[in-house]
């Protein structure tokens, strides 16, 4: 494990004798690091997520002692943490104490701690899950970030293979960046299944700005977003949803966190995905079962038909009106995707 590089407090540990000179009780407590679901601003470096260590008795949601690392902790980092708070445990969580046991989920951390906290007459054994004192790092989160978006696998019937894919789909989208000769002057009629109702993508990036897909739901709401008029887009007269191109900060922790755990692709820095559908005040929740059906079947779609860099920029590498019926393979089984591309006039 890296060790922490210093914009975060490393805890020092208490001496050693200190501590052996503590009561004993039978407490087992346990013990957890994890990766934050924040973000810190340093003004000399990017933005990172730092880690957190909590310790807190079995099967309870008292935290005893809490600490932020920038770095993943290491075994020092930990036994300090441990330490800490057998010597000042957190204010009304009890007196100063050593426990018999402390447990912890991760079995390399185990094998790291057992001969340190050895040293003060301490166990250490490895538990499957401390759901209690996660529960008690999630409400310490949401205290200091507000509550969290749930990510991709929220979403009824997302699996991990069917997230991988999406994933891989938007980095193919995004490779072919659509928006050098695809303004939002030219959306794209997209019917999935072929006998659905079709949805109105419009390619974002023109401007440079933001890169993406926006969809309608429906014509109409297509006829509201071209709509010029002052004031703010009537997002509560709007069904619509959205695939964003951010980095990594924009994102739902859930997102990242899976991101990280199964390896999923992502084209660039600046090009992590977020899939959403906007609400009636203009903010992005997680996607509809049938909205990820859609995408599924409508990024394979686009990235068969939008060419690979040899587009020339500022236009459409078709004639106008273009239409195509794509054939695609989806979690549901083979599909046809309807495209048609036009310039419209509201």
């Amino acid at each position: 494990m890296r060790r922490n590089t210093g914009r975060e407090r490393r805890p020092e540990p208490p001496s050693i004798e200190k501590v052996q000179a503590l009561g004993q009780t039978d407490e087992v407590w346990g013990v957890i690091a994890r990766r934050a679901r924040m973000w810190r601003d340093p003004d000399d470096a990017p933005p990172y997520r730092p880690y957190m260590v909590l310790v807190g008795p079995a099967g309870s949601r008292q935290v005893l002692r809490s600490e932020i690392f920038e770095a993943p902790p290491g075994a020092e980092d930990v036994e300090a943490t441990l330490l800490h708070a057998m010597r000042h445990p957190a204010l009304f969580t009890g007196r100063p104490r050593r426990p018999a046991i402390v447990e912890s989920d991760d079995e390399a951390l185990v094998a790291a701690l057992t001969p340190r906290l050895a040293r003060v007459g301490v166990r250490c054994r490895y538990r499957a899950a401390l759901l209690e004192l996660d529960r008690s790092r999630a409400d310490l989160e949401r205290g200091m970030v507000g509550a969290p978006i749930p990510g991709l696998l929220s979403v009824p019937g997302v699996t991990e293979p069917r997230a991988r894919r999406l994933f891989a789909l938007a980095a193919e989208y995004y490779e072919r960046a659509p928006w050098r000769y695809l303004g939002d002057m030219l959306p794209i009629e997209i019917r999935y299944p072929p006998d659905a109702a079709p949805r109105f993508g419009v390619v974002m990036g023109a401007a440079g700005e933001v890169f993406g897909l926006s969809v309608t739901d429906t014509e109409a709401d297509l006829a509201l977003m071209f709509a010029r008029r002052s004031g703010p887009p009537p997002f509560a007269r709007i069904s619509w949803t959205v695939l964003i191109f951010e980095v990594p900060r924009a994102m739902t922790f859930d997102d990242l966190d899976d991101l990280e755990r199964y390896g999923w692709e992502v084209a660039g820095p600046e090009a992590y995905p977020m899939f959403g559908r906007t609400d009636r005040r203009g903010r992005l929740v997680p996607p509809r079962p049938d909205d990820v059906s859609w995408y599924e079947a409508a990024l394979a779609a686009l990235v068969e038909v939008l060419p690979a860099g040899s587009a020339r920029p500022g236009r459409p590498p078709f004639d106008l009106p273009y239409e195509r019926t794509v054939d695609v393979t989806t979690p549901a089984g083979p599909g046809r995707v309807d495209l048609r591309i036009d310039l419209r006039v509201f």
